[in-house]
């Protein structure tokens, strides 16, 4: 089944689960919501320790990856004081 929406007076079908335009709003309205609940620009890397790109790892290499930080980290925390981009 189709999926009707408006995007910049222009009427578009998809039978995508999730469009670019929902992607987008859905964003808009994350970075809001952290910039409220902490006061920091949600896309602004320098706010975090480890960012992981998750979209060609699995649940699991994602786990391996934070659990392999967080142990370095305990190890030595005054060396991880940059953002990790992984």
């Amino acid at each position: 089944m189709f999926k009707r929406y408006e995007l910049h007076n222009h009427t578009i079908e998809s039978d995508a689960p999730i469009s670019c335009a929902e992607l987008v709003e859905r964003s808009k309205v994350e970075q809001a919501r952290f910039q409220y609940l902490y006061g920091v620009d949600y896309y602004d890397y320098a706010n975090f320790d480890l960012v992981v790109d998750s979209s060609c790892r699995t649940p699991d290499e994602v786990t391996a990856i934070v659990w392999e930080y967080c142990n370095l980290y305990m190890k030595d925390p005054a060396s991880y004081k940059h953002t990790e981009m992984l």
